[in-house]
């Protein structure tokens, strides 16, 4: 499982880690680098300029979300999208 940081977010480009859902993915990913959590969430909530994204497919369009189960090669990946106006 590799994470892919390939927007402006903290300093992580890739890192492979272990989980069994993009969320267990992403809470890998902030013991290594917490304040990546914050630049992701707010008040636990995935803020609206952030996309997370599983094999390039954002997971708001996933039926379980950040709740779908990855496997060995999946690619979690984060990028900003743009804000409403």
């Amino acid at each position: 499982m590799n994470h892919d940081d390939s927007s402006a977010f903290g300093d992580v480009t890739k890192s492979p880690v272990d989980g069994d859902t993009v969320n267990d993915v992403l809470e890998a990913m902030f013991e290594v680098y917490p304040d990546l959590r914050h630049e992701l969430f707010h008040a636990g909530m995935l803020r609206e300029n952030v996309s997370i994204c599983l094999n390039g497919q954002d997971t708001r369009e996933l039926a379980d979300g950040l709740n779908t189960h990855v496997r060995a090669g999946d690619n979690v990946s984060t990028r900003e999208r743009p804000t409403r106006q």
